[in-house]
Formats: structure tokens, sequence, C-alpha cells
């Protein structure tokens, strides 16, 4: 006897958000069995029945923010200071 294991891979986190919680958790669609896995993305009238506002989407959020890159203050002060000053001496010209 062999076990065998299925995974449906989602394009984004905030897909499998929607397919783990919103289809398998309000729904009740489920992802079928390691054999015959059903991976399949929602349909119109299932999307139009989640209830969005109820889906955690503290990963996601997480996701974003872990990605996101702020630029230095310093440097964009610097940046900013410099292009007011180019604009000023045009003026002069």
């Amino acid at each position: 006897m062999r076990k065998k294991h299925s995974y449906c891979v989602f394009d984004s986190k905030l897909a499998q958000i929607v397919q783990a919680q919103g289809r398998g958790g309000q729904l009740g669609v489920g992802f079928g069995i390691a054999k015959h896995p059903d991976c399949r993305g929602l349909t119109i009238d299932e999307l139009q029945q989640v209830k969005f506002d109820a889906l955690d989407f503290t990963e996601f959020h997480d996701e974003l923010n872990s990605n996101t890159t702020l630029p230095d203050s310093k440097k964009l002060t610097e940046k900013i200071s410099q292009q007011i000053k180019n604009e000023l001496q045009g003026r002069k010209s």
C-alpha cells in the first residue's frame, strides 16, 4: 500500500486565501482526494457567495509588507532639495 499526496498550487497568496478560506471554509467545496484532486478555480456564482469581509488576509498583508521597500528618507530629502534648487536656478536664467 502506498500513500499518495496531492497539492493544489495557486498563483498568489491572495488566490490561496480565497480558495482555502472561501471555497473550503465558507462554501464547503472540497479539494478532492489525493487520487482525484479538484484544484479548479471558483465559478462566478461561487465567487459571489464568498464573504470577503470574513476572510483573514493577514498572510497577504504580511507578504505585501515584506516586499515593500521604502526609500531612504535622507536620500529622498536630498533629491527633492536638489530638484528644487535646479528648478529655481532654471527660473533665474
